[in-house]
């Protein structure tokens, strides 16, 4: 049978700790007395609304609560005990346990559903919540509307009164105290990243206790009625998240508490200190259960099957060193009751199930192969054989027959065939052949896996020859295989408990980001907490390891903030995260801008540099130390100088020609 879906599962015990109330998703409501464990009622269809089709399967129940004051000793007592019943239509129910029936219908009180209900400690008034984010007051013994105000904008996921019926706490995902005379709004807590799941005020009314879909913790937040937004008193830290919570307070002053929680795995953990203070530093007693399979014969267990806690309550606090606690555990169908006195010095309580009662078998008859069948045959457990169930489940015995005594004396015969041949005794092999087709004409089938095959039978006696064993490949990866996240979570809490630096960093190298992010949430809040103060460390001293140690400080920001945010140590280490990104971004737009500057520079140097070279146009470039360059200087100089030559005799010429003109010129003025 598969565990049951704590988070859909409806429980509800009575005042007194003599009922339990057991709602599943069929719309069926089971009450079990928790003494005898025998079932004493069930209601099936009790609110069918008329214009919806009858049965119990039209019904969606939400939340249930039983009335305080059906524990109390006077006329009440008469009117019988009261369960609340809030469905996903929107409507409350009163069902009256001890007459089996409706007592009163309140429909339509929410729109969207009915999210909680919860009493006041006298018995009289009822409040109701829901996705509409309103809360209705309901007289409890006809249903009628009293009053009515706007909680939050928000649909309301959880509803708690404190035992002297003056303050009222709503939960979302923040949580809001009311003075439930005037209904003005007294503190609000903040801090729960999800709709919140289980809420309940202590005793004595100074705390409220919260706890959150996804969030493995608890949390204790202090009701002193002061205005503004509170911080949490108290973190308790579970495996999983809680579906249930339950606390008593001891002591002459009050101030001892034993607090009890329900996880979604079906463990329950009791927290028992002198102080609020104290409660935080105590480690847990955890109570779960191990099932013990049943293996009939011709059947195979049921691995799938898991029992586990679906209920329990601190019944009494018997001293300050042990606390009496009722736990409701094996399978919705047949539960099992068992009141646990524990000790201060208990720690793991293991409960040992078995996982027989949810079927009953008939009794079996050994007479003929008819009666036979009938005994294979199961019934299904219900109201008019629920005492039935208590008894075990017997055992299954599959009746001896000739056919079957003769498929042993078979294969004992062939056994012996196969020794004589092996001695010599010269028995036919064809005999061995003729009885092993009678063996398969029979239906005889081999079950001993030891028995060696025909091809090594044959080789035994030498008719085969034996072939030679080649060695098994290896089968064993070369190469390193990447750590998984359900392997990596162990050597990472191992190095952050056992403060081994070089394990956590070969831990910090794995870069693969969904091995991150389910390593982080697989981790445990106080953990997770140590973990961030290291990483942070690590960046604030190597800021050049940022790219390997931003990612796992991103998911665990993610995971755990809401733990995180509620310690008073981590205020030190966020302080200096918040400096480190803060001088970071500080220095962001300078950089920028002398990026900028740099680019401009270097696009006017490149049109520079395409410019064409003056000395690549010339036509001869002297370089030393070569003696071809000295005969071409030589040639140069022979040339230049007979290029003057030249033009000394055209100046000469040229001289002469203006002599000769002059001298014509004179003489033509003369004449």
């Amino acid at each position: 049978m598969a565990p049951p879906n704590l988070k859909d599962l409806l429980t509800a015990f009575s005042p007194s700790s003599d009922f339990l109330a057991i709602a599943t998703g069929d719309g069926r409501v089971k009450i079990w007395d928790t003494i005898n464990g025998q079932m004493q009622s069930e209601f099936a269809g009790i609110g069918s609304s008329p214009v919806m089709t009858e049965g119990h399967l039209s019904l969606d129940y939400t939340c249930m609560k039983w009335n305080p004051s059906s524990a109390k000793k006077g006329k009440k007592k008469r009117r019988g005990s009261l369960l609340a019943l809030g469905t996903g239509a929107g409507d409350v129910l009163g069902l009256d346990t001890t007459m089996g029936q409706l007592r009163w219908r309140a429909n339509d009180c929410h729109p969207g559903g009915v999210r909680a209900v919860s009493f006041a400690s006298n018995g009289r008034v009822l409040y109701s919540t829901g996705a509409d984010g309103m809360v209705r007051e309901l007289d409890c013994e006809t249903g009628h509307l009293n009053g009515k105000f706007k909680a939050s904008k928000r649909a309301v996921s959880c509803l708690a009164i404190s035992s002297d019926g003056r303050s009222l706490a709503t939960a979302c995902a923040e949580l809001k105290v009311f003075n439930s005379l005037d209904r003005k709004k007294m503190q609000k807590f903040t801090g729960h990243p999800d709709s919140v799941r289980a809420l309940l005020f202590t005793e004595n009314g100074k705390y409220i206790i919260s706890s959150a879909a996804g969030e493995r913790h608890v949390t204790m937040w202090k009701c002193d009625g002061s205005n503004g937004t509170g911080a949490a008193a108290c973190v308790l830290s579970m495996e999983q998240p809680a579906v249930a919570l339950d606390c008593k307070t001891f002591g002459e002053d009050g101030e001892g508490l034993s607090l009890l929680a329900v996880s979604e795995t079906g463990v329950a953990y009791i927290w028992r200190a002198q102080s609020v203070q104290e409660l935080g530093l105590v480690k847990p007693c955890k109570v779960m259960v191990s099932s013990e399979e049943v293996e009939t014969q011709g059947t195979k267990p049921k691995r799938n099957s898991k029992l586990c806690i679906f209920a329990a309550r601190l019944q009494e606090v018997i001293s300050e060193d042990s606390v009496m606690v009722l736990v409701a555990y094996g399978n919705s169908a047949k539960p099992i009751f068992e009141r646990l006195k524990l000790e201060k010095q208990d720690r793991d309580i293991i409960l040992s199930a078995s996982q027989n009662g949810a079927l009953l078998s008939s009794t079996q008859s050994k007479s003929s192969l008819k009666s036979n069948r009938q005994g294979n045959e199961v019934t299904a457990l219900g109201p008019e054989n629920a005492e039935d169930a208590i008894l075990p489940m017997p055992r299954l015995e599959i009746p001896g027959s000739e056919k079957h005594k003769q498929k042993h004396e078979k294969k004992r015969r062939a056994s012996c065939d196969l020794e004589e041949m092996a001695n010599g005794a010269g028995v036919d092999p064809m005999s061995i052949d003729e009885q092993a087709q009678a063996d398969e004409n029979a239906g005889v089938v081999d079950d001993d896996i030891n028995e060696l095959t025909m091809e090594e039978k044959l080789m035994k006696l030498g008719i085969l020859e034996e072939k030679e064993k080649k060695p098994r490949e290896s089968t064993v990866p070369t190469a390193a295989v990447t750590p998984s996240a359900d392997s990596l979570i162990v050597p990472l809490t191992q190095a952050l408990r056992s403060g081994d630096n070089l394990l956590l960093e070969k831990c910090l190298s794995v870069t693969n980001m969904k091995v991150i992010k389910k390593s982080v949430f697989s981790m445990n809040p106080g953990d997770a907490l140590d973990f961030l103060r290291d990483l942070v460390y690590k960046l604030k001293s190597s800021p050049g390891r940022a790219v390997s140690i931003l990612p796992w400080i991103r998911a665990l920001l993610l995971h755990h903030a809401s733990y995180i945010m509620s310690e008073e140590a981590s205020l030190i280490v966020l302080n200096t995260l918040y400096q480190m990104i803060d001088s970071r971004v500080s220095v962001f737009r300078p950089i920028l801008q002398l990026s900028g500057r740099l680019d401009l520079i270097i696009s006017q140097i490149s049109p520079n540099e395409e410019e064409k070279d003056p000395v690549a146009d010339s036509a001869v470039v002297y370089e030393e130390g070569s003696d071809e360059d000295e005969e071409l200087v030589e040639a140069v100089a022979d040339t230049s100088e007979e290029e003057s030559e030249d033009n000394d005799e055209k100046e000469d010429v040229m001289d002469d020609v203006l002599d000769g003109n002059n001298a014509l010129h004179q003489g033509s003025e003369s004449e």
